[in-house]
Formats: structure tokens, C-alpha cells, sequence
């Protein structure tokens, strides 16, 4: 009885895993695709000098830096269930 439970348990923490694997992978393609155009904009775009110029820059520093914050959040919990593993499947005693 305790056997079935536990690995119910464990199949239902795998597949948690899988599914945060799923959204880590989302995350990181996210940041592929905006890092190719953040490159380019910051090799090749001139700095506006007008106000209008530079607050369209300050948006838009804003909306990738809560990009970046989001995918930050998912890599730190992602990083923090893999120790857990490790701790639950490597120390068995």
C-alpha cells in the first residue's frame, strides 16, 4: 500500500517536472527569439535625441526587461525542483 502511494506520488511529481520542463522550454525560446533583435537594435539603431524617441525607448526597455523578469522567475524555480530531485533521488537512505 505505501509502494502504490509512493509512486503515485512520484508520478505525479514526474509529470509536474515535465510540465515545468515544457514552460522552461517556452521561456527560453522566448529569449532566443528577443535576443537576435536586441542585438541588432543596439548594434544598428542610432539613440534618438527627441523626447518622443528616447520615452519609446524607455517603453521598450521596460516591456523586455519584464520579459526577461518572467523568464527569471520560471529559471529560478526550475533550478530550485532540480536540486530537490537531486536531494529526493541521490540521499535516499
Amino acid at each position: 500500500m505505501c509502494d502504490k502511494i509512493l509512486i503515485d506520488w512520484l508520478i505525479d511529481w514526474l509529470l509536474d517536472l515535465v510540465n515545468q520542463a515544457e514552460e522552461f522550454n517556452d521561456a527560453v525560446q522566448v529569449v532566443r527569439d528577443w535576443l537576435p533583435q536586441a542585438e541588432t537594435e543596439l548594434k544598428f539603431r542610432a539613440i534618438s535625441e527627441d523626447e518622443e524617441g528616447i520615452l519609446q525607448l524607455i517603453e521598450k526597455h521596460e516591456v523586455d526587461s519584464a520579459i526577461m523578469c518572467n523568464n527569471y522567475v520560471l529559471l529560478t524555480f526550475v533550478f530550485n525542483t532540480r536540486e530537490q530531485w537531486i536531494i529526493l533521488f541521490c540521499y535516499i537512505e
